[in-house]
């Protein structure tokens, strides 16, 4: 145990709890592959500094590229309204010239909170300092530090007591064994295309009009997606045809001209500079003749969660169905991906576990069908995926 600055705090478990802390630590990381620099792990202990006192903390960067965004896990339950998260360059040793910094707005109890800052080179192997504060006044903020194995590494206190801001050259105020701080330093993640149904199946009598369906398209990754959609058949139309971030599109079929049969078509969302560039959406369509086939698509709703709600842990899923002949199966999905198998007989509800998800914001749906191939999806609830791993405080 380092000797404490004044008025610091230095919150400890009972050694028991401790034992079982240190020995979990490996489980809840922030698993990103982006992190340049910092320590994407929960470190050994809980620990504060009053408002108004700022500490960096030192590490090595593990690669190169351009910071765009950091993170700190928050340990408890703050009475700080905002803190603020900087990284500094190495100056012989030291902290140096503040390189970034952002201010985390509300901050999450027991949980990773980001910031986005402006865009920072750093170089793998070069030495860099992740600092945090709570401005002068503003309450009480606990993080994670210290290695389990000791020594741990270096930390530097700023020399003022009374900051409201981060300062564009850090004084040393104080040296402590601190490291690592766990908070990290990440380049901004690329778009990611989400789509919600991953399919599409219409059933019409000849000489008849299918009911249009919507493809709800969203950024499951960061940065602006860019994304256009085109069909490879002409009797399929897509609208909007192209767009920039979250959207609904219409997907209708043209069938007045159709002989009766099954057709089978594909849309292709392309999105430059995405994680997943080109996604296929695949379309079937069955004409039956004139005044014969079920061609009424059932009814579906999403019961539970409710939309907005902040989710974690395991998590109910729950939604009616029903058909004018009879529902042949109903699927959950999240993100437009499937959970579970599907059911074929009510009542419709499942567990999910919404650890296997990162934390931030998801899109869950059902998706009903008959046997005739006709296809309902539910509206979309945008839920908030909030699993910060708890600690003693």
């Amino acid at each position: 145990m380092r000797p404490p600055l004044q008025g610091r705090r230095h919150l400890r478990c009972t050694f028991a709890l401790a034992v079982m802390l240190v020995t979990a630590l490996a489980g809840p990381a922030f698993a990103r592959a982006n992190v340049l620099v910092g320590a994407a792990t929960l470190a050994a202990r809980v620990d504060s500094n009053p408002a108004g006192s700022a500490e960096a903390f030192s590490f090595t960067a593990a690669a190169g590229g351009t910071v765009a965004k950091l993170n700190l896990y928050v340990a408890g339950a703050p009475t700080a309204t905002s803190a603020i998260v900087g990284l500094y360059a190495d100056a012989s040793g030291h902290p140096g010239a503040l390189l970034a910094q952002g201010t985390i707005a509300s901050p999450v109890a027991d949980a990773w909170n980001s910031v986005n800052v402006s865009p920072t080179a750093v170089t793998a192997g070069t030495p860099y300092w992740i600092a945090v504060l709570v401005p002068s006044g503003g309450g009480t903020l606990s993080f994670r530090d210290g290695s389990p194995t000791p020594p741990s590494g270096p930390a530097e206190t700023a020399s003022s007591t009374t900051l409201t801001a981060l300062p564009a050259q850090w004084t040393t105020g104080g040296a402590f064994a601190d490291s690592p701080l766990s908070a990290t330093a990440e380049t901004a993640a690329a778009p990611s295309v989400g789509l919600a149904p991953t399919s599409f199946s219409f059933a019409v009598s000849a000489g008849g009009s299918a009911t249009a369906q919507t493809l709800h398209l969203s950024n499951l990754g960061g940065g602006i997606l860019d994304w256009s959609i085109t069909s490879d058949s002409p009797w399929l139309a897509a609208i909007p045809a192209s767009g920039v971030g979250p959207a609904d599109i219409t997907v209708t079929p043209d069938t007045a001209a159709l002989a009766p049969g099954s057709y089978n078509a594909n849309l292709t969302v392309s999105a430059p500079g995405a994680s997943n560039p080109t996604t296929v959406v695949p379309v079937t369509l069955t004409v039956n003749p004139a005044g014969s086939g079920d061609t009424t698509a059932p009814s579906v709703a999403l019961t539970a969660p409710t939309d907005g709600s902040t989710v974690s842990g395991p998590v109910s899923l729950s939604a009616t169905a029903s058909d004018n002949i009879g529902v042949a199966g109903l699927q959950f999905t999240v993100d437009g991906g499937g959970i579970g198998a599907e059911l074929t007989a009510g009542p419709y509800g499942i567990t999910w576990d919404s650890t296997l998800v990162p934390d931030g914001v998801h899109r869950i749906s059902a998706v009903a069908r008959d046997a005739a191939g006709n296809v309902s999806t539910a509206p979309i609830a945008t839920v908030t995926v909030n699993n910060g791993t708890a600690v003693c405080s």
